[in-house]
């Protein structure tokens, strides 16, 4: 036979142990919130914040519509913004427990604000190319039912589909638009900005600024990541530590929607391979390209305008943003706003091999490479 005794606890006693326990749940429930909680509801406002900045800012939509469009995911669509006309930024809140604040800063975009907000640069007037480099649409025959196919294929309702747009021959085939967007929506090309920051470390390199062999490319590796060479970088085979992951915390999340600087945290990593042994997908990566760029370059003047006069405007893709973080670096792995249209003139340009109206804008070799 088990038996069990129970000695009877005092008053003070009783109280002094009900104090310790809720005392060890209040600091359970503080770690959870601080270590796991907390930085989720960070990226969630700071993406909400983000975005509504963005998408209101810079293509005018309705907040309403860009929380029900862009904003639906679960956890970020309990986010709620408010605006703020006066100094043009956008504050999304989660519970009442974690704020995030993004402000329009006219040519650099929107920039998600997360220290002192000291960095002030606005482009000198840039002379865009109006509409000469504008896509004709092409009067020849084609075939209406493989069209509508596509077109039905492309907007059934789980692909989310807002814009669709075939350019042939140099010329606008056909274009289709969701209802609440049109020719003049400008849309996040996310992963495609890889593409345009690709291109700008070409156009350094047939200027001798930079080499694909270059390596001891940072004063911070000083360590073994000084064999990381540009080539590389550019082929995602760095061999530095990143998780490309969207659904949890991670080294993308925290370096897109919780730091001030997007390439201080890819840059910050150690290697997990040898350089050029393995291929990882790390929009890391972009970011510290994006971070060479301007330091070879050494002025932010020509740097922030570098886009804009050695690319954007040279083909008519006037609508283009190509958006900073806080400390003025381009977010060169993800915040590229153009319109569908002009998002179809960068593919023309490769297409036509780095050629432009019968101007080279970049080397048919650096398109073959980037091939």
């Amino acid at each position: 036979m088990i038996c069990f005794w129970f000695l009877p606890l005092t008053k003070n006693q009783f109280m002094k142990q009900m104090a310790l326990g809720l005392g060890i749940v209040i600091l359970l429930l503080f770690l959870i919130l601080k270590v796991w909680l907390l930085p989720q509801m960070e990226v969630a406002t700071g993406y909400a914040a983000k975005k509504m900045c963005s998408c209101h800012f810079i293509d005018g939509r309705h907040p309403d519509t860009i929380q029900k469009q862009d904003l639906n995911m679960t956890f970020i669509d309990q986010t709620k913004t408010t605006f703020n006309y006066k100094d043009s930024t956008a504050e999304s809140r989660l519970f009442g427990l974690a704020a995030q604040k993004a402000r329009y800063k006219g040519d650099l975009g929107c920039v998600l604000i997360r220290g002192q907000d000291n960095y002030e640069a606005y482009l000198s007037p840039i002379d865009a190319t109006g509409d000469q480099h504008r896509i004709q649409k092409d009067s020849t025959h084609f075939d209406e039912k493989v069209l509508a196919e596509a077109k039905n294929y492309a907007f059934l309702p789980e692909h989310q589909t807002r814009a669709l747009v075939i350019v042939q021959n140099g010329k606008l085939l056909y274009e289709h638009y969701a209802p609440g967007y049109d020719s003049s929506s400008v849309f996040n090309g996310w992963s495609m900005t890889k593409s345009v920051t690709a291109t700008l470390i070409g156009m350094l390199v047939e200027e001798q600024k930079l080499s694909l062999a270059d390596t001891a490319l940072f004063e911070e590796w000083s360590d073994d990541r000084r064999s990381i060479s540009l080539k590389d970088l550019l082929q995602m085979q760095s061999g530095l530590y990143f998780e490309e992951k969207y659904d949890k915390i991670s080294t993308a999340t925290n370096m897109l929607f919780r730091s001030e600087k997007v390439a201080d945290i890819p840059l910050s990593q150690a290697l997990s391979h040898p350089p050029g042994s393995a291929w990882y997908y790390s929009s890391g990566t972009s970011n510290i390209l994006s971070e060479l760029i301007r330091r070879r370059i050494g002025n932010d003047l020509f740097y922030h305008r570098l886009p804009y006069d050695s690319l954007f405007h040279r083909i008519g893709m006037n609508s283009a943003v190509l958006e900073t973080d806080e400390s003025g670096t381009f977010v060169g792995s993800s915040f590229c706003y153009a319109t569908a249209r002009d998002w179809a003139k960068f593919g023309q340009l490769y297409l036509q091999n780095g050629s432009w109206n019968n101007e080279t804008i970049i080397d048919s070799s650096w398109v073959a490479f980037v091939r």
